[in-house]
Order: C-alpha cells, then structure tokens, then sequence
C-alpha cells in the first residue's frame, strides 16, 4: 500500500480506480440520480442547472466521441474552454477514458499560453 524510501514515497502502490466512477457513477445509479449535480450561473446571471442522471449522460456522449477520435488510456488531453458546464464535462469525459487532462481556461489569450513566455506566472 505504501512504499517509503526517503526522500521518495508512493501511495496504493498496483491500485486502480477511475475518479468519475467516485465522482459522478455512484451518485447517478442511486437515489441521487434526479438531484442537481451542478449550478451555473453566467455572468449575465442566467442560471443553469444539471442532474448527476443528465451529467453522467452528456459526459458518456462525450468520451463516445472523444473514443472514436482515438483517444484512450494514457493520452494527454488538452482542454481549452472558459470555465462552464461544457468545460466540467469534457473533463469528466476524458477521465471517464483513462487519459490525463491539462485545463487552460479559455480566457487567457494565446501570448498567455505560449511556451517560454516571460509573463507566464506573474502579475503585471
């Protein structure tokens, strides 16, 4: 379970779970199914709301298509989206495949992202 050779260490060592089964899963196939999962409110102060049954659906839709894309167990995905509804179901969906996510929210512009940048991680 644990492994501790100092200064290195590592946890639940052969162990495999997949966080949208603890996340979302569990609470769809119970009596959670029809509770809102999530409530977003835009800046012009309309209000969205979600279930864990209609989340876990748009996410599996998702992850169908990102499957047929080819992506899988081990890939990296980058998602590049403002911070909404969407943007929490794209990551949930590349989870759900086993493939690690990187999120850069969509409001930083390009010179903000770009490699090497000088700016990158410090205020103005």
């Amino acid at each position: 379970m644990l492994e501790w050779k100092v200064p290195d260490h590592r946890w639940f060592l052969g162990a495999k779970t997949n966080i949208v089964d603890n996340a979302l899963d569990r609470h769809a196939d119970g009596p959670r199914r029809n509770h809102r999962a999530f409530l977003s409110i835009g800046e012009d102060g309309a209000e969205r709301s979600i279930s864990y049954g209609e989340l876990r659906d748009r996410v599996s839709r998702l992850a169908s298509g990102l499957r047929e894309l080819g992506v899988g167990v081990g890939d990296r995905v980058i998602i590049y989206m403002p911070l909404t509804l969407e943007g929490i179901e794209a990551m949930l969906a590349v989870a759900r495949l086993g493939a690690v996510h990187s999120v850069v929210y969509a409001g930083l512009g390009v010179g903000r992202c770009a490699t090497g940048s000088s700016t990158l991680g410090r205020s103005s």
